[in-house]
């Protein structure tokens, strides 16, 4: 908190800018924890109070879903699909203008990054920056012909019919697979791991396994959307967005780009520093709020913790949601 004024000055001379330069101000308002949105909250909010200018509370999964607006010098055509991939999201949606989103197929149990992270740390892998850039390097250690990497049995793929991206059973599998290999694992809980007794090619074999089946689960779930899209509405999708922090696993990558070919989409992920959380892709979500002058309130900036992408054809106000609206407030006040 107490970092803010420099941090301000610092955005200011680095962009060359006086504050009295600034149109108008914005910030992430939701989804996400309460008390790291309420920091954005308070100084954008402040700012705009003072400066007597416009604020425009942003919904950070609208931010990744418009990042190729940034990037690419040809955008996406409207309407196309935008997988969000994150430690808290992962969701297929259509986005058919700037601010109207559908979801398709929503988070399940866990989210992508969660699994990730949960079979990261059961393999207690070193992890600087991330147990999901640490299980890609794992996958990446040892070459393919090393005959020590064991072949494992297909994992559980998720099913189509779900409205959710489940993917915990390919976790659960993998989990459960590696306690029956590892001799130190508590025999009471199958899903434990103890990562001394499991050698590196195991451990290799089972991250490439995890990312495999991953990646599976995606292709088949997007392919399958395509056509429903088509079948269904007449809807023909030309353009796939993937953003969110596990885009930038390279694997997921490549399989995602195999669906430019198989499903005559032109793919595009935004470079690696655009795909986690960033400013830069909440002050392009606010240039469109904008210039269609969609203002936030200065009543209302509370942040919201929860809050559907689906809900940004009307104001961040209300969610219309009693318990959605109560959770909020309750995380206002803890």
């Amino acid at each position: 908190m107490d970092e803010k004024p420099g941090v301000i000055k610092q955005a200011l001379k680095e962009a060359n800018l006086r504050v009295h330069d600034i149109d108008a101000y914005a910030f992430t308002q939701g989804p996400g924890m309460f008390n790291c949105l309420s920091v954005s909250c308070s100084s954008a909010s402040a700012m705009a109070a003072l400066m007597n200018k416009p604020l425009i509370g942003v919904n950070h999964m609208q931010g990744h879903a418009l990042t190729p607006f940034i990037t690419e010098a040809k955008p996406p055509e409207f309407p196309f699909l935008t997988c969000l991939m994150s430690g808290g999201h992962t969701q297929l949606v259509l986005a058919t203008s700037f601010d109207e989103f559908e979801i398709l197929v929503d988070t399940g149990s866990l989210a992508i990054g969660q699994c990730f992270d949960r079979l990261g740390a059961a393999l207690d892998l070193p992890a600087p920056q991330g147990y999901g850039p640490a299980l890609e390097s794992l996958a990446l250690s040892l070459p393919s012909s090393d005959p020590d990497i064991p072949h494992f049995a297909p994992l559980p793929l998720p099913p189509l019919s779900s409205p959710l991206f489940e993917f915990s059973g390919i976790l659960l599998s993998l989990l459960e697979t590696l306690h029956k290999i590892s001799p130190g694992s508590d025999p009471k809980a199958k899903h434990s791991v103890d990562p001394t007794g499991i050698k590196q090619a195991i451990q290799v074999g089972a991250a490439r396994e995890f990312q495999r089946s991953v990646g599976e689960a995606f292709v088949r779930r997007i392919q399958s959307c395509l056509e429903k899209l088509k079948e269904d509405r007449g809807v023909v999708i030309k353009g796939l967005v993937a953003s969110g922090g596990v885009a930038s696993n390279k694997y997921l990558k490549q399989r995602f780009q195999s669906l430019e070919k198989s499903c005559g989409l032109r793919v595009m992920f935004p470079p690696i520093s655009l795909c986690t959380d960033n400013a830069a892709m909440i002050a392009n979500a606010a240039i469109h709020r904008y210039k269609a002058q969609s203002f936030t309130d200065l009543s209302d900036t509370l942040p919201r913790r929860k809050w559907s992408i689906e809900e940004l054809s009307r104001p961040a106000g209300p969610s219309g949601d009693p318990a959605v609206e109560a959770e909020n407030r309750d995380a206002g006040g803890s």
